[in-house]
């Protein structure tokens, strides 16, 4: 019972936004309805195998828009064009930053329908400003200055490690956010430590800046 009353309070969050960016509430439902009846726990499960990470490390959860609008309310967005999303999901942070942010906005993940059906959207409703990429985020290259979100909680810390190597050659002054882990690194600093809410319950959401 309190996990549906949760659910359902993080549904009523996105009532006034899908009132005021009805774009995004279309694309929730094309989302919903290829998920729900489309695509099974079990093709899930194969494409995590196929993917050469370990599986735990690609357990599947969501930043609510309600917790990104909070995390924006701390970043000076206007100084930046760009926005990434690290291990993606589905893209749906991806395509609402960029309604209501303006930010072109770039996803990664390594699961190939999540890819595949997020750009099929995006070509399908002629959204500009949005692209998704099948890549592992350690093989990333990250040469523009940006906005980059991560959620490393259920990663391995030698993966932990080199990811926050790789964030550290982001160009100065780009922001990076994480949740569960602050990163620990002489010449990225912590601004602000929040507690907000995620698709399985609260949790710490840290944002860093890269000096």
């Amino acid at each position: 019972m309190k996990h549906l009353l949760y659910t359902g309070w993080l549904l009523i969050t996105n009532t006034w936004r899908y009132i005021r960016y009805f774009k995004i509430f279309r694309i929730d439902w094309m989302l919903y309805h290829f998920y729900k009846l489309r695509y099974s726990y079990k093709q899930f499960m194969a494409e995590k195998k196929e993917s050469q990470r370990p599986t735990h490390e690609l357990t599947y959860g969501e930043t609510p828009y309600v917790t990104i609008d909070a995390i924006f309310k701390h970043i000076p967005h206007t100084e930046f064009n760009t926005f990434y999303d690290l291990g993606c999901g589905k893209g749906r942070v991806v395509f609402y930053v960029n309604a209501r942010y303006k930010l072109k906005s770039i996803g990664v993940d390594v699961i190939p329908t999540f890819i595949t059906v997020a750009s099929k959207i995006a070509s399908v409703k002629n959204i500009k400003g949005v692209q998704f990429i099948l890549k592992d985020f350690l093989k990333l290259d990250l040469k523009r200055k940006a906005i980059v979100l991560v959620c490393p909680t259920c990663l391995d810390k030698p993966t932990i490690a080199s990811l926050f190597k790789r964030l550290e050659t982001l160009p100065k002054d780009s922001i990076v956010i994480t949740n569960s882990v602050p990163i620990q690194s002489n010449t990225i600093e912590c601004t602000h430590t929040l507690e907000e809410p995620f698709s399985w319950g609260r949790s710490l959401v840290y944002i860093h800046k890269i000096i």
